[in-house]
């Protein structure tokens, strides 16, 4: 009952955290850094906090995108368990 709750809430947080994150780039940014650029996370973090923004803003990019690989994993993981567990897997 309250899974779909929750797959709702979730599913609009990161929604509305992406949007928040793209008007902050377009607040802070000129538009022809943004779309020169290939590196825009870096180029805020530098136009925000200076040098260390442009080192930080890597290094919290590459947490992020670690952290997504890791559930990643662990969700398929869990299918695949729960799909032995149910009989749904041949036997070998």
């Amino acid at each position: 009952r309250t899974l779909p709750l929750s797959i709702w809430i979730s599913v609009s947080a990161i929604v509305l955290l992406y949007l928040l994150t793209l008007l902050g780039y377009y607040c802070v940014l000129p538009a022809s850094i943004i779309t020169s650029s290939e590196i825009i996370g870096v180029e805020f973090g530098q136009a925000v906090i200076g040098r260390a923004g442009s080192i930080l803003m890597p290094l919290f990019i590459a947490m992020s995108t670690f952290g997504a690989a890791l559930s990643s994993m662990a969700t398929s993981f869990e299918l695949v368990v729960l799909a032995a567990e149910t009989g749904q897997l041949p036997p070998l």
